[in-house]
């Protein structure tokens, strides 16, 4: 089995059933921009377009710790193989739209790579 025929086959899947996604990743070492006349700090980082799948975690699962109330769960894939940081990483659904939603990768998110190498999918806990 031919584990990057399979993350291919899921990516064409999310794009097709799911939305536009980016993973943020921040750049090490840079600081933070802070603009005076908008009263925003921008945090320097790079930007990996993907496909997403967002669903709603259900309230039974919720424990206050590893799952908290209003995190969801996000199925994803970035066309250049970038896998999300837990603790670091942003997942922004639809960006640039006035749909945009920023979730942090929260603890609990896993990727899936059965050959040790080839990330076919990402499992996300995302937290806002």
């Amino acid at each position: 089995m031919s584990y990057e025929s399979e993350r291919k086959n899921t990516l064409k899947t999310l794009k097709k059933e799911g939305t536009f996604c980016t993973l943020r990743k921040p750049i090490k070492g840079e600081k933070p921009a802070y603009d005076s006349e908008t009263d925003t700090t921008t945090i320097p980082s790079t930007s990996h377009p993907g496909y997403c799948v967002l669903s709603d975690i259900n309230e039974s699962l919720v424990d206050g710790e590893l799952i908290k109330t209003g995190d969801i769960r996000i199925l994803c894939l970035f066309e250049d193989k970038r896998i999300p940081e837990v603790g670091v990483d942003k997942i922004v659904v639809n960006p640039g739209t006035t749909n945009e939603v920023e979730y942090s990768v929260a603890p609990g998110s896993k990727a899936i790579i059965p050959d040790g190498k080839t990330c076919v999918l990402f499992k996300a806990l995302g937290r806002k």
